[in-house]
């Protein structure tokens, strides 16, 4: 039995957190939109922290890790996000999937298993249906069993509509969804910037580290 899958993406937040709080609202209007009776998957590629930012120096990565846990990713591409070992500890506080070479997750809610991944000659194992590589590629396509990935800019979402299978898969459409100008931000995003903000402060003012200027806008 064929079922509909929805896969939404975004890269290169790159510590953005005003962006963030615009992207979590665009993500929901598109999941509405595109997916609100069937299967979905919220993807990031990577490259959504900035390591030269002050929350990031300060946590690691780990400010940029509870903004995409909040906005409701179901997994990540690590690289570029987080500066220390993925620990089992680390993963077990987030409940979005942070994926490594090491390390990928599988999707089991329907007929047919997602395996996300950023390993690079990855394979399908038996009762898989779907590989996803949470690594930008040139362009959308289907190769081996594993769905791959065309870059998108900042502010924008990535969409690929597909028909899934128990052991198969096809792309019905795609689609990138710049971020509209006047959009507004998500309002339990943006309280949670706030929140991660403030807890960075407060390591901050622990460590005796001279306390940051926070930019207009909670950036």
């Amino acid at each position: 039995m064929a079922e509909s899958l929805t896969v939404l993406y975004t890269q290169h937040l790159r510590g953005n957190f005003i962006l963030a709080a615009h992207l979590g609202r665009w993500l929901q209007v598109l999941r509405s939109q595109f997916a609100s009776e069937m299967r979905s998957l919220w993807l990031d590629l990577g490259d959504a922290s900035d390591p030269q930012s002050w929350h990031h120096r300060l946590t690691a990565g780990r400010s940029t890790l509870f903004i995409l846990d909040a906005m409701g990713y179901h997994a990540i591409n690590a690289e570029g996000t987080i500066d220390t070992e993925i620990t089992p500890a680390i993963r077990a506080g987030f409940r979005l999937a942070i994926l490594s070479p090491d390390c990928d997750c599988l999707d089991e809610r329907g007929p047919g298993s997602i395996r996300c991944t950023v390993a690079h000659g990855a394979k399908l194992a038996a009762g898989e249906a779907l590989g996803i590589q949470l690594n930008a590629a040139q362009q959308t396509v289907l190769d081996a069993g594993f769905l791959r990935l065309a870059e998108v800019p900042a502010a924008a979402v990535g969409r690929v509509q597909l028909r899934l299978q128990a052991h198969s898969a096809a792309i019905v459409e795609q689609e990138t969804h710049p971020l509209p100008e006047h959009i507004q931000p998500e309002p339990s995003i943006a309280a949670t910037v706030d929140f991660v903000l403030s807890e960075a402060h407060q390591l901050a003012q622990r460590r005796d580290v001279p306390r940051p200027e926070i930019p207009a806008g909670n950036s």
